[in-house]
């Protein structure tokens, strides 16, 4: 579907939302129950938005600390989380029991660069590094080296097979990865530089993130037009 010119520029404006009661990390939204969960930055407690009444409730705590920010994925009724400054463990939350777990960390390097691809596998990047891992079996494979180094503050997303992930920390290196022939191809570098979180509009297939640092640019990438 075509937008007219007024709905798109209605579309691009924004709204204010109900706020959170504290700084909030390890964001990850959930579009199909239009939710989003989130933890406390520099804490443990752990908050789910709903879309349809505009309201925040708090969940049980985390039992790891988020530290200087991290990141978060959903899979199969799963949130889990990885941290910056946490090298060693990441935590599991089971959204039906509203309870947490934890397991030693598949990249072993503090990131908040993760990703899921919907179905079975997570995905972390940190520095030169990216690796695959099956919370079903604990497995973890090492796959092609990123093109940049990618800062502990940066993103990763999944779409139809692919990762797209922008290096953080106020750089600018972008990149996509192919599952299939584990390769890396780079992309057009953010403007002015992009921090921790990105998000993907499968819709309109765009990539979004924002920065740089004290900034409040907004950036989207068009993945079909490049």
């Amino acid at each position: 579907q075509v937008l007219e010119p007024a709905f798109r520029a209605a579309a691009a404006e924004f709204g204010l939302l109900q706020p959170s009661t504290a700084p909030l990390t390890c964001v990850v939204g959930d579009p199909a129950a239009e939710l989003i969960y989130a933890q406390e930055n520099q804490g443990g407690a752990f908050y789910r938005y709903r879309a349809a009444s505009d309201a925040w409730e708090r969940l049980a705590d985390a039992p790891l600390f988020s530290g200087n920010n991290g990141g978060a994925a959903l899979l199969n009724g799963r949130i889990y989380t990885t941290y910056t400054g946490n090298p060693s463990e990441i935590g599991i939350y089971d959204i039906a029991t509203n309870s947490w777990s934890r397991r030693s960390h598949p990249l072993v390097e503090g990131t908040g660069n993760i990703a899921s691809d919907g179905s079975r596998y997570l995905y972390l990047a940190g520095g030169s590094r990216l690796v695959r891992y099956d919370p079903s079996t604990g497995a973890v494979l090492q796959l092609a080296a990123p093109p940049f180094y990618f800062e502990p503050w940066g993103g990763l997303q999944h779409l139809a097979g692919k990762l797209y992930g922008h290096q953080g920390n106020g750089q600018n290196g972008f990149a996509t990865y192919d599952i299939a022939t584990n390769t890396w191809t780079p992309l057009p570098l953010v403007p002015a530089g992009a921090v921790l979180g990105a998000a993907i509009d499968p819709s309109t297939r765009e990539y979004c993130t924002y920065g740089s640092y004290g900034g409040n640019n907004l950036y989207r990438y068009s993945i079909d037009s490049g």
